[in-house]
């Protein structure tokens, strides 16, 4: 770490061979920083930020995550400016700048934003991902997936601790909703603000943006099950088959719900 920094902090530091590319992870760089963002997580620079190394056989360059507490992020907080801003601006980055912050960042992600390299790429990364895990109908897609999850779960929740229309936790500057719903559309409406902005003012250029195709992953579980197969995926999800060890298929249906859906597969035999 003392050696990476030597390195960061001297002038040639951008230097492709020599510099802070030949010390880190960058695609976790790029992400943790797009996360944090995304959420204005003002923590994620300061107090609950981690990096971890493994060993020289594996990988020896450090990277950047886990991405760790929440609690001050995707809200409007009593904190210094930006962070109580309702119009969705303001970089978490710059944590450093607020006059009533008590713990500095290391302050890396700010010397590495000063290589033109390193903020195009972040750039670059941002609107790949906006094509897909940060598009607006798949985000909201998922949180409508975990409100109808948590459905029941809600009930009892807030049956135990009635903190409905409270600003409970890291103080708010918006008055609170008094309905689950109404907390479920105000967390919305938070990220699409704030996706809105980051929209115009993402650091870096835009020149490579254009070609960038996105990239379509999925989840399916659990797996093994007996019952209910839940499907998540980062592109509308069409068709659905499902196909034997000899490529017969035994089941299909077509979809029309967005990003994640459900399938009953209790009539199938074991093995598929």
């Amino acid at each position: 770490v003392n050696s990476f920094e030597t390195v960061l902090y001297s002038p040639g530091f951008a230097n492709i061979t020599t510099g802070y590319p030949a010390w880190i992870k960058m695609n976790s760089f790029l992400d943790y920083f797009i996360v944090s963002e995304v959420s204005r997580n003002i923590n994620a620079y300061r107090k609950n930020c981690y990096y971890f190394k493994n060993k020289d056989s594996n990988d020896n360059k450090i990277h950047s995550g886990p991405v760790w507490d929440f609690d001050s992020a995707f809200k409007n907080i009593v904190d210094c400016d930006p962070f109580n801003a309702t119009d969705g601006s303001g970089w978490c980055y710059k944590i450093n700048d607020c006059s009533t912050n008590k713990t500095n960042s290391n302050g890396w992600i700010v010397r590495l934003l000063q290589d033109q390299a390193f903020a195009d790429a972040v750039n670059a990364r941002y609107f790949e991902m906006r094509k897909s895990y940060l598009s607006s109908q798949y985000l909201n897609s998922f949180i409508d997936s975990i409100q109808s999850q948590a459905s029941e779960a809600e009930v009892r929740h807030y049956a135990k601790w009635n903190i409905l229309a409270a600003s409970t936790g890291t103080p708010e500057v918006d008055p609170q909703p008094a309905t689950y719903e109404g907390q479920v559309t105000k967390f919305k409406d938070w990220i699409q603000t704030r996706l809105n902005w980051l929209d115009g003012h993402m650091l870096g250029t835009t020149s490579a943006v254009e070609t960038l195709e996105p990239n379509t992953s999925c989840r399916v579980f659990p797996n093994p099950t007996h019952d209910i197969v839940y499907m998540e995926s980062s592109s509308e999800i069409q068709k659905i088959g499902i196909y034997s060890n000899d490529g017969t298929c035994v089941m299909t249906k077509e979809e029309n719900s967005g990003f994640s859906t459900q399938l009953d597969v209790s009539g199938l035999s074991t093995g598929f």
